[in-house]
């Protein structure tokens, strides 16, 4: 028997097969009761967890294949083993390559992981070609890798890359900063797809239908579409009318000065029930404010509990149709710009 186990076959003995063989098996029973059983346990506890690092941890870990798990315990199984020189080099490269790829991946994933947590849902369609950048650069720097231990001399490579990054830079201040703005955008959220802007710099008022890399687009209330640069509509002064909560709205009325003193009294209380028949508004105050050269000018202020334009023009429509009801009912006449003219005799 101990001859047998020190027979020698390729210059190692039957005993080192064995115990390379005994060792791939115990590996590789170790990583595959991880990958079914400790991953399992891992998810079930991040399933109860608020945060989705978690999660992310765990894709991360699901997403290693089998191969992968067979290929670290071969690698580890054949390490006090005596092999060809090449074939220890490739069998190192093999793994390289298989550890390089994956932790590609997992950045891959947690940059984009990254993106979506500061995008949100509203920017999905806008961050999709940042996500295509990013992967760009990293299998460039894992491609990169490789090469340099591989012993290919990149020393001149990476030179050459980064005079023609200068000189791309140079030549495209504008773009990066626009690209720059993009990610402004992104990550303080002044608008988003669907919101309803005006910049009163640039008379412009519309409804925003793209966030791209370089430009925003505009459709404005005309209809057109309206292109401008990230680096410009950040220079702006942008109203977002989307994120108002409720409207504030003020408007003055006037009446005419022979409007006895007791019917001017209760214009104030005819004003705050008009409001108030009203779903969604709620009144703040009514005041006789000035004597004007041809009227008694009222001012009154109420709140529309919905962002939405057409609804509030279509409420305060009614509101002040209802008004004008209640003037004719009390004999309460709006004023217009008279004359009197007096002749002296």
């Amino acid at each position: 028997m101990s001859a047998f186990l020190s027979y020698i076959i390729l210059n190692n003995t039957v005993l080192n097969y064995i115990i390379s063989i005994i060792t791939f098996f115990i590996i590789t029973e170790l990583l595959y009761y991880f990958k079914s059983k400790g991953i399992e346990r891992i998810e079930k506890i991040s399933s109860r967890t608020n945060t989705t690092l978690d999660d992310l941890f765990v894709e991360i870990i699901k997403g290693i294949k089998w191969f992968e798990y067979q290929y670290v315990a071969f690698y580890i199984a054949t390490r006090h083993l005596v092999i060809n020189t090449k074939l220890d080099t490739l069998i190192y490269w093999i793994l390289l390559i298989i550890i390089t790829f994956r932790i590609t991946a997992s950045l891959e994933k947690i940059i984009d992981f990254w993106l979506n947590d500061i995008s949100g849902k509203d920017y999905q369609r806008s961050i999709g070609a940042v996500k295509v950048g990013f992967r760009i650069f990293l299998w460039i720097i894992a491609i990169l890798f490789l090469l340099h231990n591989a012993n290919v001399k990149i020393g001149s490579l990476l030179a050459g890359l980064g005079i023609g990054g200068v000189a791309l830079a140079l030549a495209a201040q504008t773009i990066f900063g626009d690209m720059f703005n993009f990610f402004v955008i992104v990550l303080d959220k002044p608008f988003k797809i669907g919101d309803f802007i005006v910049i009163p710099s640039q008379n412009l008022s519309g409804t925003v239908e793209e966030i791209g890399l370089k430009s925003t687009k505009i459709r404005t209330l005309s209809g057109e579409l309206l292109i401008m640069t990230n680096s410009k509509i950040m220079s702006e002064i942008i109203q977002n009318f989307s994120d108002m909560k409720e409207r504030r709205v003020l408007t003055t009325i006037t009446v005419e000065y022979a409007t006895p003193l007791e019917k001017l009294k209760i214009i104030p209380n005819i004003i705050k029930e008009s409001v108030n028949k009203f779903k969604d508004t709620k009144f703040d105050r009514a005041n006789l404010i000035k004597f004007n050269n041809y009227s008694i000018d009222f001012e009154f202020v109420y709140y529309i509990l919905s962002p939405d334009y057409n609804y509030y023009m279509s409420l305060h429509e009614n509101i002040l149709n209802d008004i004008v009801k209640s003037f004719k009912n009390n004999d309460i006449k709006f004023s217009y710009p008279t004359y009197k003219v007096y002749i002296d005799k």
